[in-house]
C-alpha cells in the first residue's frame, strides 16, 4: 500500500468510498467532494491502482462553511482540521486508516500546532471514537447541531 496525493482521476472513487462510510462521514455529492478537496489537501490510499481510503484536510482560512471547521477557526490559530477519512469497507480494520494519518501527521508536523477532527455521537459512531483515541486524539468539547446530529471534537497535538 502507498499513500500519495490525490489525482482528479480518483474523485469517482473518492466519493464511493464516502457513499459507502455514511453517516460516519457526512453525505456530500460529488461536486461537493471536489469542492472541499479543492479547498485543503487529500490523501489517498492505493495498492495495485485501487484507492482503498482517503483523508481530507484543511488548514487555517479555507473557503469552506462546514460548522465543524468553524468551530477549530474560531478556537485556534495553528490548526489542521481533518474535514473526513473513509475506508472502502472491503479493507477495513487493516490499518489504512492509521497509515493516512500517520502521513497526515508527519506532512503537518512543524506547520500546526494541532491536527483536529470531529466524530458523531449522533448518530454514535464508537469505533471511530476508539479510533481516534487510539491514535492519541484526546475530547475537545461536543456541539449538538440538530436533534438528530451531534458530534465530539477532538485533537493530537503536533507541535510547530
Amino acid at each position: 500500500m502507498t499513500i500519495r496525493a490525490y489525482v482528479p482521476a480518483d474523485l469517482a472513487a473518492l466519493h464511493a468510498i464516502n457513499c459507502a462510510s455514511e453517516p460516519g462521514v457526512g453525505k456530500v455529492s460529488q461536486s461537493q467532494l471536489d469542492q472541499i478537496i479543492a479547498a485543503g489537501a487529500c490523501l489517498v490510499a492505493e495498492d495495485r491502482d485501487t484507492v482503498l481510503g482517503f483523508l481530507v484536510a484543511l488548514g487555517p482560512d479555507a473557503d469552506y462553511d462546514s460548522p465543524n471547521y468553524r468551530w477549530f477557526e474560531a478556537r485556534y490559530e495553528s490548526y489542521v482540521y481533518v474535514d473526513r477519512i473513509a475506508v472502502a469497507p472491503e479493507t477495513r480494520e487493516q490499518g489504512i486508516g492509521a497509515a493516512l494519518y500517520e502521513a497526515a501527521f508527519m506532512q503537518y508536523t512543524g506547520k500546526a500546532l494541532i491536527i483536529g477532527c470531529e466524530v458523531n455521537i449522533t448518530p454514535p459512531n464508537p469505533g471511530s471514537m476508539r479510533f481516534h483515541q487510539r491514535l492519541g486524539f484526546t475530547e475537545l468539547g461536543q456541539t449538538t447541531h440538530r436533534a438528530d446530529y451531534a458530534v465530539a471534537y477532538f485533537a493530537r497535538r503536533l507541535g510547530l
